[in-house]
């Protein structure tokens, strides 16, 4: 993987080995270090301690719970029109002028899409836009 996986699995290592520096210093406190996959897919949670655990190791499978209390909701490239940003990030060129934004919206019948746009992008750059409208076009595309 290139850079020695740093942006898909290495900072869990680099947070685990700065922990185990915390933890050392107060050996009675508790740390959590938390990760996530590079596709935000899956979770990871650990406590870390100086003492031994208390009790036996024992893993929980939450994914039923978490599913029947955040539904899918639907992502479709058809329907222009008025939407809502729901998020959004912007991303640079190497010399860290604002090149196209990338918007994730929302309908006013729930439907969320995936759209960009690099006319947006200088002025997304500036200020928050989450919760602004948008208006979708046909192409995959968007305007401010």
């Amino acid at each position: 993987m290139t850079f020695a996986g740093g942006p898909l699995n290495n900072y869990v290592l680099q947070s685990t080995a700065a922990m185990a520096g915390v933890l050392r210093a107060d050996p009675e406190t508790v740390g959590l270090i938390t990760a996530i996959s590079a596709m935000i897919t899956k979770q990871g949670v650990s406590l870390w301690s100086c003492r031994p655990p208390s009790g036996p190791f024992r893993a929980v499978d939450v994914s039923a719970a978490v599913a029947s209390e955040s539904p899918a909701v639907p992502v479709t490239a058809d329907g222009a029109g008025p939407a809502r940003v729901v998020t959004y990030t912007v991303a640079h060129d190497a010399a860290g002028t604002p090149e196209r934004a990338v918007v994730l919206a929302q309908r006013s019948d729930g439907s969320r899409a995936i759209v960009a746009s690099t006319s947006a992008a200088a002025a997304m750059a500036v200020g928050e836009w989450a919760d602004r409208q948008v208006e979708l076009d046909d192409i995959g595309g968007f305007r401010i």
